[in-house]
């Protein structure tokens, strides 16, 4: 039977009987009105027990009762021809049934595990933390664990009120200022509404559930419920207490759900949702289109024999000629890229194993722990299925079916158990000494903690192709046509009288080749040619003279081949469950030897740049020594340095509508010549755009090919250079009396690559340098996001300043908090909504930690403490540096922070909740996150007052007014602290050593802790 949706109920039925002593089950109209409408229903606190008669006619059902109270009780009742698709799962409350959807009876992607739930108020007498009873608790272990293998729903009274607060996180983007794990994807979930406008501590422990596994509640949120109305009626009020909660995976299939009115029979309404089941997950890498080809690019296997046969077959007499041929004769550039091509891929066969490329759809990738044994007892069972079909009354014949089939299932299992322990033991083993391998077996690890959800789109390749395609294409007329004229004109007389840089033009020398080949980082996917920087690393030294003949010749004759500017553009997911070409971001890989070429033009034009001090010093990004706290610490001055004379400062943080994908490039190359980037060096720069082209890659299919006429290239190490010059001078422009100082620097606005705020102390000043903005982006054609673009004027009182401002015509939002780069600013200047943001991000990847080392026989505690170090810590302590001194000083915060620590610490202990922090940390060898901070905060510190590699930070921190200033003050206490107050007023000069002084700083830290936790005791 194809089932195309089922109807899943939900009702606290008060007690299966009636106050007669009736069971309402035996009541035709009950079953007829409130049941029978439905496939699926969960009767909550039914107050039954193992003697109650729960027959019901074409139903069967799953019953769990209280053994030692007749209170609670769960049933859940099913169609009966639902039966073969439904699993009962063992749940560790009374008060839980779990009831596995089946993908293949069901047709789904994933199985479906579906919790019917009942928890007790903490109000019972029965109620109890960490008992038996903590319904909540139990159901947050048991999530975490279903979740890791396929979709979760939760449905129940729940017994929490959670008001209308977000189940996701706010602001959740990817930001690339700080480390996730590869697969993090950013929240992107609508708000909900509710009746309820209360919230309590169950209600918090829920959320909190939600956030760590991406559940999302439905109630006030989906279709036919858009108020969130009230579920709960008693004497003393109304409440959201029943809910129906789904992984944010399926909520689009998911397209009604209801709050029944309130009936005699219970003082809870029944909720009811419609699940559409017939659903297939669309990977969009599955999907083909007549405009595609078949992919032939060549690819290999990599081994840790792959370098030493490389270069031994290198060495045979035959490749000796043909690449000393190359390099002797005469260069002509398309064959004898074409040449090197060839000899690369020759010596690759000969060494290297080939990747065989299928293009049979849906074909499942194989699970790393499915061996060979597998696959042959797989076989087997699948052919004694016929033979158990046909003879199915045979006693032996069910026997041996039966017995195959519980022998496969504990392969598997073993196998896998055996694969994820032989992985812990390897982490084990290697420590830091190979941080690539190392992160490789953290991928793997993580493969355990996901089910495999796919891509969730309806798109065909031939749309992504047009999406990428009209992002470059130059159909913008909004400009400042005049001015873009003038600059046409002025390109065509700097294009003339092109004068030959003698500094960025010189033949190029085989150091500088050398130098790029050793720097080229491993691992990285092949372009179009199929060369990788590993394949060049091992064939150095007969590619090196090669490869300088060929960049001198592209650099002398100003043309850039388009064999190496070739790209495949990747479409990667922006957010979970994409559903147009908008919310996908494209990779593009071009060709590892022109990235060589392209990473010599890049170091001189840098170099050459820093001698006339371009980028400007607001400009942070794509900048070596700068960091995205930088800039959060030269505002915090400047927001400080107001407060204190009493006034606001007016910031706007402008959103440019993909600014590197809309860079005109003609305006580009007039900045470039004024610059005196010129020569043969521009000639090549020009001949690159002029010649990249690019095709989408889907699965292993290539879409046509199409030019950008437009922006920037991705993944080209030239491009973020080239777009610090092209925004560079934005600064210039910016006039006004009422701009904040640092030192003696005005500082009308902040940059980090793109993210850009704008600063003025008067409302006035920030109107007229907003009009400045907008004049530049009108002129250089750019444009700026209205929507996106925020208002946020920082006060002391920290309210919302309702004032109006403008960017071409267009009115903008004033806000009382921002995400700028990774961090929330309120209007205040404090940072307390930030910690809980990052401690939400930090708990949903200590989660992750959890899942992944779930039922290993190994987990040495080595293991999980580098899971967490690597995973978890690099997120909670993100700019720590920045908003360290509100930590130090707040008792409240510092238990934010050590919380997960100290959950993990426990954790493996296997130790109480309210056991001694002190001596858990001890008992592990561990010290308390904030010791991290301390140190992070001396260390942002010393760099700028030694190494003074950003001059607006340097000016910042010894402008910070002390005594007055916590951060400034908080240098110095920790200083006092540890003994080395000294270094607080000392004349710190370039001959300083920051790591030396670094490291006894940390070890000092570390004694004074034990020695004072010991006095404690």
């Amino acid at each position: 039977m194809e089932i195309q949706n089922i109807k899943l109920s939900t009702w606290n039925i008060h007690g299966i009987n009636e106050t007669t002593g009736d069971s309402k089950i035996t009541n035709s109209q009950v079953v007829k009105n409130y049941i029978e409408p439905f496939d699926i229903i969960g009767l909550l606190e039914t107050w039954t027990n193992k003697e109650s008669n729960l027959s019901l006619e074409n139903y069967n059902y799953f019953h769990s009762f209280r053994k030692t109270n007749r209170r609670g009780g769960v049933i859940v009742y099913f169609k009966n021809y639902l039966s073969a698709g439904l699993e009962q799962i063992k749940s560790q409350s009374e008060d839980i049934i779990w009831v596995k959807l089946k993908k293949s009876f069901f047709n789904i992607s994933n199985d479906i595990y579906v919790a019917f739930v009942y928890c007790l108020p903490i109000s019972s007498n029965l109620y109890k933390p960490d008992s038996k009873y903590d319904t909540i608790e139990i159901l947050r272990e048991e999530v975490l664990e279903n979740n890791s293998k396929g979709d979760i729903i939760i449905n129940g009274d729940l017994n929490c009120r959670t008001a209308d607060c977000t189940d996701f996180i706010e602001n959740d983007k990817i930001s690339p200022h700080f480390q996730l794990y590869d697969n993090y994807m950013a929240d992107n979930a609508k708000y909900r509404n509710s009746k309820d406008t209360k919230i309590d501590t169950q209600g918090t422990k829920l959320l909190e559930i939600c956030k760590i596994n991406s559940l999302r509640i439905l109630n006030g949120r989906t279709g036919g419920d858009s108020f969130g109305e009230f579920t709960s009626y008693h004497y003393n009020g109304r409440s959201v207490v029943d809910y129906s909660i789904a992984s944010e995976n399926i909520i689009k299939h998911i397209p009604n759900f209801c709050v029944n009115k309130l009936t005699a029979l219970s003082d809870h309404c029944q909720l009811w949702f419609i699940l559409n089941v017939n659903f297939i997950y669309s990977n969009v890498s599955e999907l083909k289109h007549s405009e595609e080809f078949q992919c032939e690019v060549k690819k290999y296997y990599w081994s840790n024999l792959s370098k030493e046969n490389l270069i031994t077959n290198s060495r045979s007499a035959i490749f000796e000629k043909r690449f000393k041929n190359l390099q002797m004769k005469d260069f002509n550039m398309t064959e004898d890229i074409k040449e090197l091509e060839n000899i690369v891929h020759e010596i690759c066969n000969k060494s290297l194993k080939p990747k065989v490329i299928t293009n049979k759809k849906n074909k499942p990738r194989r699970k790393a722990w499915v061996e060979t044994n597998c696959i042959q007892m797989k076989r087997r069972l699948i052919q004694y299925t016929k033979t158990f079909q046909k003879y199915y009354n045979d006693p032996a014949v069910r026997q041996t079916y039966y017995k195959l089939k519980r022998d496969y299932k504990k392969l598997i299992k073993n196998n896998k158990k055996k694969f994820k322990n032989d992985l812990v033991s390897k982490i084990t083993e290697l420590g830091d000494s190979n941080p690539k391998q190392y992160w490789n077996l953290i991928k793997k690890m993580e493969e355990f903690s996901k089910a495999d959800k796919g891509k969730i789109t309806n798109l065909k390749p031939s749309e992504l192709k047009d999406h990428f395609s009209k992002i470059g294409q130059d159909t913008d007329d909004n400009f400042d046509s005049e001015f873009v004229n003038q600059k046409l004109l002025e390109l065509k007389k700097l294009e003339k009288e092109n004068s030959s840089n003698e500094i960025l033009n010189e033949d190029i020398k085989i150091d500088e080749v050398h130098k790029s080949i050793s720097k080229a980082k491993s691992g990285k996917s092949e372009g179009i040619d199929g060369i990788t920087n590993d394949i060049i690393k091992a064939l150095k030294i007969p590619l090196l003279p090669i490869l300088h003949k060929m960049f001198n010749y592209c650099l002398k004759t100003g043309s850039f081949p388009e064999r190496w500017v070739d790209g495949l553009v990747v479409p990667l997911p922006k957010i979970k469950n994409p559903s147009s070409a908008d919310d996908f971001r494209g990779l593009t890989i071009t060709s590892a030897v022109g990235k060589l070429f392209i990473s010599i033009i890049t170091t001189r034009i840098t170099k050459y740049l820093d001698s006339v001090s371009i980028p400007s010093p607001y400009q942070s990004g794509f900048r070596k020594k700068y960091k995205t706290t930088d800039n959060i610490i030269i505002l915090k001055t400047i927001i400080n340095k107001c407060f204190k004379k009493k006034k606001y400062l007016y910031a706007c943080f402008i959103d440019l509508n993909k600014a590197f994908d809309r860079v005109w490039r003609k305006g580009l190359y007039v900045k470039l010549l004024n610059l005196g980037i010129s020569g043969n060096i521009y000639k090549t720069i020009k001949s690159m755009f002029d010649n990249s082209k690019s095709q989408v890659k889907v699965n292993n299919n290539l879409s046509n090919s199409f030019r950008n006429e437009i922006g920037l290239m991705q993944g080209n190490n030239l491009s973020p250079l080239l777009f610090n010059v092209f925004i560079d001078d934005l600064v210039s422009y910016i006039e006004g009396k009422d701009i904040p100082n640092v030192g003696n620097y005005p500082v009308p606005c902040l940059m980090y690559a793109d993210d850009m705020v704008i600063l003025s102390e008067t409302k006035e000043g920030l109107q007229n340098s907003l009009d400045c903005v907008d004049k530049f982006c009108h002129q250089w054609r750019l444009k700026i996001n209205s929507t996106k673009t925020k208002i946020l004027v920082f006060n002391k009182s920290g309210r919302k300043v309702y004032t109006k401002f403008y960017i071409n015509n267009c009115e903008l939002e004033n806000v009382c908090h921002y995400n700028y780069l990774g961090v929330s600013l309120q209007a205040s200047g404090s940072f307390s909504k930030g910690i809980d943001s990052l401690t939400d991000k930090a708990l949903k990847a200590y989660f992750k930690i959890v899942k992944a080392l779930t039922n290993i026989d190994n987990r040495s505690i080595d293991v999980q403490f580098k899971l967490f170090d690597s995973l978890v810590k690099p997120i909670i302590l993100y700019a720590c540096d920045f908003w360290g001194d509100t930590v130090i000083s707040n008792k409240k915060n510092i238990v934010k922070i050590e919380k997960l620590q100290l959950n993990l610490c426990k954790h493996i202990l296997k130790l109480h909740s309210k056991s001694t922090n002190s001596v858990v940390l001890a008992e592990l060898g561990r010290f308390p996150l904030f010791l991290d901070i301390k140190y992070r905060l001396i260390k942002t510190w010393l760099e700028a007052r030694v190494l003074k590699d950003n001059p607006l930070l340097t000016l910042a921190i010894n402008e910070m007014n002390f005594p007055e200033n916590n951060w400034l003050c908080n240098v110095q206490n920790t200083l006092d602290e540890a003994g080395m107050g000294y270094i607080f007023t000392a004349d710190l000069n370039d001959s300083f050593n920051i790591n030396s002084f670094l490291s006894k700083f940390k070890t000092r830290l570390h004694d004074i802790y034990i020695i004072l936790e010991t006095a404690r005791f």
